[in-house]
């Protein structure tokens, strides 16, 4: 395994409390300030981004951050500061070895969906300072229900003029009795690094949740072998699965995603490289549900940082 020194950051700043709305299209990642960290600690910077890396938009708040040491033993890192513009973790490595790094499955934002004449409708909520509004349009909207609606073309759900049909309802709109879904978020962060010489504990999966399977060990990743991963959920192979790649310090460049790849039959996929670097791999899965779909009870937002080496 190939060393390098510290990895600076193109500008380091996140700004939030919680993963909240102005997050929405944001992915998360974790930073570590080496992959091959010769002493016994390493650093890891935590936070939200919109296609640029490592420039963060947001803090990765939230329940916390994971160690997985050499033995397959799962820790909290202690040693958490929080900022204005990102969090930043320290992790003992008491022994040599590879280490995960992970957020765990935390708990992001919510999206409520109703059915609606036999279809999902996406619920929006009420922004800022529009409830007295709202209020009166409640009482407006009550009195066209009990008239049929006729001013709306047809209860809500059925085409609208030109036969679009509506693919969001305001929450002030639901019918009394409407079903109610909600699909929760899951973000989820990771990276490895390795003390000494690699070991395998620390990469096998659970077998729980939305998991990457590095299929070579994720701290020897060089150009010639590229990088094959499988992507699992709940231990088993997802077909189909969309990845984005991004390499660290695309702030400079025009195009902002570096490649892409879908998993095949066997849940498997592989980036190849043309430089070495770091690099993130992303992805939403399942992601929001199309329109008049049924939402899925959890939607993940997975992230995880690895370098490349010649």
């Amino acid at each position: 395994m190939k060393r390098t020194g510290l990895l600076t950051a193109t500008a380091v700043g996140l700004a939030m409390a919680a993963i909240g709305p102005a997050a929405d299209a944001h992915s998360p990642y974790l930073q570590p300030t080496q992959f091959a960290p010769t002493r016994g600690y390493v650093a890891v910077l935590a936070a939200l981004t919109e296609e640029v890396y490592f420039v963060p938009d947001f803090a990765l708040r939230g329940e916390g951050f994971f160690l997985v040491d050499p033995e397959g033993r799962r820790s909290e890192i202690k040693n958490v500061a929080p900022m204005k513009s990102f969090v930043a973790a320290e992790a003992d490595l008491p022994a040599d070895g590879t280490y995960r790094i992970t957020t765990g499955d935390r708990a992001g934002r919510s999206a409520k969906f109703a059915k609606i004449d036999g279809r999902w409708l996406a619920v929006r909520q009420p922004r800022p300072g529009q409830q007295q509004r709202q209020e009166g349009q409640q009482r407006q909207q009550a009195e066209r229900q009990r008239a049929g609606q006729m001013e709306r073309g047809g209860p809500q759900g059925a085409p609208a003029a030109g036969g679009e049909r509506p693919r969001a309802i305001d929450e002030a709109d639901l019918p009394a009795g409407a079903e109610i879904a909600e699909m929760r978020a899951v973000v989820v962060a990771e990276t490895y690094v390795t003390r000494g010489a690699p070991s395998d504990a620390a990469v096998k999966p659970t077998g729980k949740g939305f998991e990457l399977k590095p299929l070579i060990h994720p701290n020897e990743i060089f150009l010639d072998t590229g990088f094959p991963f499988e992507i699992l959920m709940d231990g088993k192979p997802v077909e189909g699965v969309a990845l984005e790649v991004f390499r660290g310090g695309n702030a400079y460049e025009d195009k902002k995603v570096y490649g892409e790849v879908t998993t095949d039959a066997a849940g498997r996929a592989r980036v190849a490289f043309d430089r070495p670097g770091v690099y993130v791999l992303t992805t939403r899965y399942p992601g929001r549900p199309a329109p008049g779909e049924a939402p899925p009870p959890r939607s993940y937002s997975y992230a995880l940082t690895v370098e490349v080496t010649l």
